[in-house]
């Protein structure tokens, strides 16, 4: 036989009694599921749709120059410089993925040793380095999922670029900068 016995408790001992329960009540698993909030979704991040056009010259990109605005006798330039490699990201995604996706390096610089002559001319007073680049397009790809459904909510699709240093070219030009 089982006894039961019924208290009476005021509010004040309901909420005393509550407040010790919840004291005494384990912490939360660090298992549990996720709140409502940005943890109610998973990404999945993708690099598609990628191309490669290899050997473009960066015109922006001088390594180097050598020459004078009144002279036109041959010049020399032999350095080693640092080209700046550009990879395009979208929010939320590292540099680092997206260059391991196209299989190119992350670091921020290349270096690059250049020796070349010419004999300015005398429209073309300048002999410059540019950097030639293998230049990449491809597309981000991000796929929100709700997290406890599974269900895609959204697909974000971002077009970039990134531009790789491989090495560089000499030409004759009107400016030194």
């Amino acid at each position: 036989m089982r006894r039961t016995r019924n208290l009476r408790i005021g509010a004040a001992g309901i909420i005393s009694a509550l407040a010790v329960a919840l004291m005494l009540a384990p912490a939360a698993p660090a298992s549990a599921a996720p709140s409502a909030s940005a943890d109610q979704y998973r990404f999945e991040v993708t690099v598609v749709s990628k191309s490669v056009t290899r050997g473009v010259t960066q015109y922006g990109e001088q390594l180097g120059s050598c020459g004078s605005p009144s002279s036109t006798v041959e010049c020399g330039i032999s350095v080693t410089r640092s080209a700046t490699r550009k990879i395009g990201v979208s929010a939320g995604v590292s540099v680092a993925f997206v260059a391991g996706q196209l299989g190119i390096s992350s670091a921020k610089t290349e270096s690059i040793s250049i020796r070349c002559t010419g004999k300015p001319t005398r429209t073309h007073r300048y002999v410059v380095a540019y950097t030639v680049s293998d230049v990449w397009s491809y597309t981000v790809r991000t796929r929100k999922y709700d997290y406890f459904t599974g269900k895609l909510v959204s697909t974000t699709n971002s077009k970039q670029r990134a531009y790789d240093p491989k090495g560089f070219r000499c030409a004759l030009s009107s400016s030194a900068a």
